[in-house]
């Protein structure tokens, strides 16, 4: 759906211009009428979104000298006249706007004023309907939904935000669960959301199908076509709660801005459907089987790999529990000695490198099997030549160094045809296998796998692990991780001469 297009946009031999008029009250207090500036852009979306950030600047500016002259002593030889407003009046089924009466005739913006008296006293006796000209005048006094969104979301690329550290990603994602907003209601006012709408909204949510955005088969799709197609997999539990924090989040800014009267998602529950899965069920961990199939291919047997990382990334996932782009962002010297305990650390200290959350910051050692298998190897070698990261063909993209080498690795599971049906597994599972693990053991304890996968319970605090994990502690503890039975025809890296 096109949003409207602001009243302060115009263009001009194919580029787009900001335009905003100065009150006619302050004309003379500026001294300007009008503020000018080009977008320098062909494209309206670029235009509308730095447009956004000169829209708000200048109105903060107004309001500055609005509240000068409007505490400023007036004298009856002053040419400036007293300003009329009358707040937001409602009649029947009908709302009046809140109007302010600003007209060079005192006697003119009177007579004004009583017409609008008087017009309100009708509609009131006799229950007439608003004309289409009074609605139209409505809606200029009105903030819709996708101009507040696209206020908000300038606000959060703006890179003199300092404040947030927000990524490109992360803003994208927030963008698309508000633009769902308008798919859902049209592009209505901002303030016109109420609970109820608030609650179907959510429902909404859960009848929507998984991944409904990376489905070529639902985008020309209206959300009404979608839900009458009764999709099987719908929108999980814990999506549909991201879906409704970001919009409450959006809410609470325009609730900040004064633009609504109050939050209706704030404190918006979703309930799991009795046949819902566990968190710890959302991803299914490799079984033992799929794990040897997929570690006795040519990549670990034989070595024929493109690149490195296809034969390295599995295997530390498997004695990490890391995610894919935390390892695919490891830099030479992200990799650390502690008293002769090589450490993995995935950290965010470089603009290049993104965690999931605080927690997810850690170090893990780096367990025996990799160093059998020739890691510190690979490590000496990639130092020899002078390459900052670890897998340096894998390249910086939106989502991190991970596309490539997910994509790879879902074309190498559909080669190896080793998904089950039923089962959600990718490279995410690997860490579920640790966690299973650790869950099954009698000697691990739940704070001991928080420390290798960085979860949020976890007591180790990276940058003081030593105080509460000392680096042979957590040596103890990966070394407990044994998958040597799946990995019996796995080869040792060789450095090629």
């Amino acid at each position: 759906m096109v949003s409207t297009l602001p009243s302060y946009l115009f263009k001009r031999a194919q580029i787009w211009y900001f335009r905003q008029r100065t009150p006619r009250h302050l004309v003379a207090y500026i001294g300007k009428t009008e503020f000018k500036v080009s977008l320098k852009t062909q494209d309206v979306y670029v235009a509308k979104r730095r447009s956004i950030p000169l829209a708000f600047s200048l109105q903060q500016y107004f309001s500055k000298y609005e509240k000068e002259f409007m505490t400023k002593t007036v004298h009856d030889d002053e040419q400036f006249t007293h300003l009329i407003t009358v707040g937001e009046s409602k009649v029947g089924d009908n709302t009046f706007p809140a109007v302010t009466f600003d007209l060079d005739d005192p006697k003119a913006e009177a007579e004004a004023f009583q017409a609008y008296m008087t017009m309100i006293h009708d509609h009131k006796s006799k229950g007439s309907l608003i004309t289409p000209q009074e609605k139209a005048s409505a809606r200029n006094n009105t903030v819709l939904l996708s101009q507040a969104i696209d206020e908000y979301l300038t606000l959060k690329r703006d890179a003199n935000n300092i404040h947030e550290h927000i990524d490109e990603k992360s803003v994208n994602a927030i963008e698309g669960k508000l633009r769902r907003l308008v798919d859902i209601f049209g592009d209505v006012a901002v303030d016109s959301l109420v609970l109820k709408d608030a609650e179907q909204y959510r429902n909404t949510l859960l009848r929507l199908p998984a991944n409904i955005n990376k489905l070529a088969i639902y985008r020309e799709l209206s959300i009404e076509e979608i839900l009458q197609s009764q999709p099987q997999e719908t929108m999980a539990v814990s999506t549909t709660k991201s879906y409704i924090e970001a919009v409450s989040t959006f809410y609470k800014w325009c609730k900040k801005n004064r633009y609504v009267p109050d939050n209706p998602f704030e404190g918006l529950r979703v309930k799991k459907p009795k046949d819902a899965k566990l968190d710890n069920e959302e991803r299914d961990p490799w079984s033992k089987p799929q794990l040897e199939t997929l570690f006795s291919h040519e990549i670990f047997t034989q070595h024929k790999a493109l690149h490195p990382h296809y034969y390295w990334l599995p295997l530390i996932g498997l004695y990490t529990g890391a995610r894919m782009n935390e390892i695919c962002q490891l830099y030479v010297d992200d990799i650390v000695d502690d008293n002769g305990v090589m450490l993995f650390k995935f950290t965010d200290e470089r603009p290049d490198q993104r965690l999931k959350n605080k927690n997810s910051r850690r170090v893990v050692p780096i367990h025996s099997e990799l160093i059998r298998l020739g890691f510190l190897d690979y490590l000496k070698n990639v130092k020899e030549l002078k390459h900052p990261r670890l897998f340096n063909a894998l390249t910086k993209s939106r989502d991190g160094y991970s596309k490539n080498a997910s994509n790879w690795f879902a074309r190498f599971r559909e080669k190896l045809s080793i998904n089950i049906e039923g089962k959600k597994q990718d490279f995410h599972s690997f860490r579920h296998n640790v966690s299973d693990f650790y869950k099954q053991s009698d000697s691990a304890r739940e704070v001991d796998a928080a420390a290798i996968l960085g979860h949020s319970d976890q007591m180790i605090t990276f940058g003081r692990y030593g105080k509460n994990f000392e680096a042979k502690k957590l040596q103890n503890i990966i070394e407990q991780l044994d998958f040597r039975d799946v990995l019996k025809n796995v080869k040792p890296w060789k450095v090629e001469s």
